[in-house]
């Protein structure tokens, strides 16, 4: 080959290898699309709170320790994000997914380290960038990508120091007490990031005094890096114990870690399952179990853990014959495999001597996991290149195939995603009015209170700045389960000053609906004064919601509608819904019209009026469209009787021979309470 056409090839590799590195946020963004986060709420709401709340720049950095943290790292990233993005919450998700796409090509870089392919690398990198177990790193907004997410960066370039040192035996002394004061950097960047990542410090200490290729180091440059390494931990200690008053180790949740062997073995248990993609624990913390999942998927994890114990199998038995013939590239790798168990090992320690286990705890020891397994396929020796590059993409397409299958059957019953959905639901009530901004108290009505409901509402509420976050004025968050006296523990008294225009009454069994009317209509007391207010036997409260289609339209009494047409009824602009009988409302009601969009009404926008029992005429005080549904929200100050509903829109055309006056077809009307 020429010298220009070597030239060409090379220039053609970098141009196709930086496309493909360029590709991979994509992929991770699209890849995690269904699960994207578009709510503030829960521990990110609490940390924005908190953030406001400060004054200087001292105090936010250090605001995890109010949390009973100390991640003066986690804090200072915080700050930043919160002041360039304040409440664009697509900034938050672009920041993780950007880190995320830093970890997957940092791994990238150790996995090239033993597969000497910057392309298969970077797929491998893959298993760490779409990994399940990152899902929380995506998802949380401020606890992700800043916490979780960078700490997890830190510790990849912290393990590639460290995995490059032990891997080049010719690197001199100095050149090896370089590249484990590099490592210890990133490890202390990790620490104050996450606390978790600490199990890095003794795994130094453990490499510096046993492992063969670091022997030629100096007593020397020994007792310099293990100082460096007792000192990063009696620092910590210091700074949490004499500076902030914190013990060494917090666990989740602000909990006291209270070590018990029993939940200890059990959850160790469940973290080796887990990383060896046999999925174990309760379906909150992990989505699904194995034992849930279709056969196929079963079939394809049981294939994937086979595969893996027989590589590991082969190598051991390959590795003591190379003891026998004293083969010493061979014992360096298998003391270099042996180090990354002990780390990985190292690194469940703190994810089970907790109170429960949780994914993201894993991501380190699954990283570690899918590095040995590489390290293992490419210390063998084969015939020809054909089968060591079928035997890892195999291994790849296998992994990514069967942790994906667990992330799309499970990731929407983790406690986070139900946190998300609710949280949205209550956005949505903010955002179309069913939560008006003047509201001060919410009263959140359950068939029968639960404490662990209730905690979890506060929770994903952030006490009620939710509402501060979204409307700009916090709100008291309150709940009840009865109307009537004795029917509950909770006090009567807790509705005593309860203001129809201040406080509300909410549902949230099936999205978020405001039934104030109906709670306060319980009371037969108030019942029969507000019946006083609208004469006429012909009267009655509005159902909390029914469905106005255009098959039942036939019932009411209606004009401006066409004959159904396979569902439709073309309207002529000016239609209008005679309800059977006048029906009562106080407070918010909401109506959402659904219509079908031909090109020729493109331009229509309907509007609804409701007319009530005096003649007197209401519009909405808000109005949303989103594709071909429209919603609105009317608010009534006192007891009004509605008789009909006026849908007004302009006209198309006639279009010859059909003479019609035409607008709109009608789909559905659906009434809310």
């Amino acid at each position: 080959m020429t010298l220009d056409a070597r030239h060409s090839l090379n220039k053609s590799f970098n141009y196709t290898f930086v496309l493909f590195a360029a590709m991979t946020p994509v992929l991770i963004y699209f890849y995690f699309l269904q699960w994207k986060t578009g709510t503030m709420y829960g521990d990110d709401l609490y940390i924005f709170k908190n953030h406001e709340a400060l004054s200087n720049f001292s105090e936010k950095i250090s605001m995890p320790v109010s949390f009973g943290k100390y991640r003066p790292v986690h804090g200072l990233s915080m700050h930043f994000l919160i002041e360039i993005f304040q409440k664009h919450i697509n900034g938050y998700y672009a920041f993780n997914i950007g880190i995320q796409a830093l970890n997957t090509f940092l791994f990238a870089l150790v996995i090239n380290l033993f597969v000497r392919s910057f392309y298969l690398s970077l797929l491998f990198g893959l298993t760490v960038g779409l990994s399940r177990f990152a899902y929380f790193n995506i998802t949380q907004l401020l606890n992700g990508g800043a916490l979780e997410g960078l700490a997890m960066t830190f510790f990849l370039a912290s393990l590639f120091f460290f995995v490059r040192t032990l891997i080049r035996n010719d690197y001199p002394p100095k050149r090896q007490q370089r590249e484990i004061i590099l490592g210890v950097l990133f490890a202390n960047l990790s620490i104050y990031t996450h606390e978790r990542y600490i199990v890095l410090l003794p795994f130094i200490i453990l490499l510096v005094f046993l492992y063969p290729g670091l022997q030629k180091l100096t007593a020397k440059q020994k007792i310099s890096i293990i100082i460096l390494v007792l000192g990063s931990i009696v620092l910590n200690v210091v700074l949490k114990k004499a500076v902030y008053g914190m013990p060494f180790f917090v666990g989740t949740g602000g909990t006291n870690i209270s070590f018990s062997f029993s939940s200890a073995m059990s959850f160790f248990m469940e973290a080796v399952l887990s990383v060896f993609q046999i999925n174990t624990g309760p379906s909150y913390l992990v989505g699904i179990q194995f034992a849930d999942l279709p056969f196929f998927d079963k079939f394809l994890a049981s294939t994937l853990v086979t595969c893996v114990l027989a590589v590991l199998v082969i190598y051991f038995r390959n590795t003591k014959k190379a003891f026998v013939l004293k083969n010493k590239v061979r014992i360096n790798h298998f003391w270099l495999l042996i180090s990354l168990m002990v780390l990985l090992g190292l690194f469940l320690v703190p994810a089970v001597v907790t109170v429960r286990l949780e994914q993201r705890w894993l991501q380190a020891s699954y990283a570690i996991f899918v590095l040995i397994v590489i390290a293992a396929c490419t210390s063998f020796q084969f015939s020809n290149n054909t089968t060591r590059n079928l035997l890892l993409p195999f291994f790849l397409i296998l992994l990514l195939w069967v942790d994906f299958n667990y992330l799309k059957k499970g990731a929407n019953n983790i406690y986070i995603a139900y946190a998300q959905k609710s949280a949205s639901e209550f956005e949505r009530a903010v955002t179309d009015g069913t939560i008006r901004p003047g509201t001060k108290n919410i009263y959140i009505w359950e068939k029968q209170r639960d404490a662990n409901s209730e905690s979890t509402i506060s929770w994903i509420l952030g006490e009620g700045y939710f509402f501060d976050f979204y409307q700009s004025q916090s709100k008291k968050v309150f709940y009840i389960d009865s109307k009537y006296p004795g029917k509950t523990t909770f006090p009567d008294t807790a509705l005593a000053g309860f203001n129809k225009y201040t406080d509300q009454v909410i549902n949230s069994d099936n999205g978020i609906t405001d039934i104030t009317s109906d709670y306060l209509q319980g009371s037969p007391d108030y019942f029969r004064r507000s019946r006083k207010i609208v004469a006429g036997d012909s009267s009655q409260y509005f159902l909390k919601q029914f469905l106005i289609s255009a098959a039942n339209l036939n019932r009411f009494s209606i004009t401006g509608f066409y004959d159904n047409e396979n569902g439709i009824r073309w309207t002529n602009g000016n239609a209008a819904i005679r309800l059977v009988k006048n029906n009562i409302i106080k407070d918010t009601l909401t109506l959402i019209l659904n219509i079908y969009r031909p090109s020729v009404s493109k331009n229509i926008i309907p509007k609804i009026v409701l007319q009530a029992i005096n003649d007197s005429s209401h519009a909405p005080f808000f109005s949303l469209r989103e594709g071909n549904k429209y919603t609105f929200k009317f608010c009534f100050s006192e007891l009004t009787a509605i008789q009909k509903i006026n849908i007004l829109s302009d006209t198309i055309p006639p279009s010859p021979p059909d003479q019609r006056i035409l607008s709109f077809p009608f789909v559905s009307l659906e009434i809310r309470k």
